[in-house]
Protein backbone atom coordinates (compact mmCIF):
# COMPACT_ATOMS: atom_id res chain seq x y z
CA UNK A 1 0.00 0.00 0.00
CA UNK A 2 1.31 3.45 -0.79
CA UNK A 3 0.06 6.92 -0.02
CA UNK A 4 0.47 10.02 -2.14
CA UNK A 5 -0.10 13.63 -1.23
CA UNK A 6 0.12 16.56 -3.63
CA UNK A 7 0.91 20.03 -2.34
CA UNK A 8 -0.80 22.46 -4.75
CA UNK A 9 1.11 25.40 -3.24
CA UNK A 10 4.40 24.35 -4.86
CA UNK A 11 4.91 26.98 -7.55
CA UNK A 12 8.62 26.85 -8.37
CA UNK A 13 10.63 24.14 -10.03
CA UNK A 14 13.13 24.23 -7.18
CA UNK A 15 13.13 21.08 -5.03
CA UNK A 16 11.14 21.22 -1.78
CA UNK A 17 12.11 19.28 1.35
CA UNK A 18 9.51 17.65 3.60
CA UNK A 19 10.05 15.96 6.94
CA UNK A 20 7.41 14.04 8.86
CA UNK A 21 6.76 14.87 12.48
CA UNK A 22 3.95 13.59 14.65
CA UNK A 23 2.51 14.43 18.02
CA UNK A 24 1.12 11.48 19.97
CA UNK A 25 -2.03 11.67 22.08
CA UNK A 26 0.11 12.05 25.20
CA UNK A 27 1.81 15.14 23.69
CA UNK A 28 5.08 13.42 22.78
CA UNK A 29 6.68 14.88 19.64
CA UNK A 30 8.47 12.47 17.31
CA UNK A 31 10.42 13.85 14.34
CA UNK A 32 11.38 11.25 11.74
CA UNK A 33 14.91 11.22 10.38
CA UNK A 34 13.94 10.71 6.73
CA UNK A 35 13.57 13.69 4.40
CA UNK A 36 11.53 13.65 1.21
CA UNK A 37 12.66 15.73 -1.75
CA UNK A 38 9.91 16.78 -4.14
CA UNK A 39 10.39 18.55 -7.43
CA UNK A 40 7.43 20.04 -9.28
CA UNK A 41 8.89 18.64 -12.51
CA UNK A 42 8.39 15.13 -11.13
CA UNK A 43 4.77 15.87 -10.25
CA UNK A 44 3.81 16.98 -13.76
CA UNK A 45 2.59 13.88 -15.56
CA UNK A 46 1.01 13.88 -18.99
CA UNK A 47 -2.46 12.36 -19.25
CA UNK A 48 -2.66 9.54 -21.81
CA UNK A 49 -6.34 8.54 -21.51
CA UNK A 50 -9.33 8.95 -19.19
CA UNK A 51 -11.85 6.23 -18.35
CA UNK A 52 -15.13 5.95 -16.51
CA UNK A 53 -15.25 3.59 -13.55
CA UNK A 54 -16.76 1.02 -15.97
CA UNK A 55 -13.65 1.18 -18.20
CA UNK A 56 -15.17 3.22 -21.01
CA UNK A 57 -12.69 5.65 -22.59
CA UNK A 58 -13.82 9.28 -22.43
CA UNK A 59 -12.50 12.36 -24.21
CA UNK A 60 -14.18 15.07 -22.14
CA UNK A 61 -13.92 16.19 -18.52
CA UNK A 62 -16.82 14.51 -16.74
CA UNK A 63 -18.04 15.01 -13.21
CA UNK A 64 -17.61 12.10 -10.84
CA UNK A 65 -15.15 9.27 -10.42
CA UNK A 66 -12.57 9.08 -13.23
CA UNK A 67 -9.64 6.75 -13.90
CA UNK A 68 -6.73 8.68 -15.38
CA UNK A 69 -3.96 6.81 -17.20
CA UNK A 70 -0.69 8.69 -17.59
CA UNK A 71 1.96 8.26 -20.28
CA UNK A 72 4.27 6.52 -17.79
CA UNK A 73 1.62 3.78 -17.33
CA UNK A 74 0.42 4.78 -13.86
CA UNK A 75 -3.31 5.04 -13.20
CA UNK A 76 -4.95 7.42 -10.75
CA UNK A 77 -8.50 7.26 -9.46
CA UNK A 78 -9.82 10.79 -8.95
CA UNK A 79 -13.14 12.42 -8.13
CA UNK A 80 -13.56 15.47 -10.36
Amino acid sequence: MSYTAVDPDIKDVKPVLYRLSQIDLDGTLHVHDDWVVVSRNLLEKKVYKKYTILGQEISFDPRGLVLIQYEDGTIEKRYE
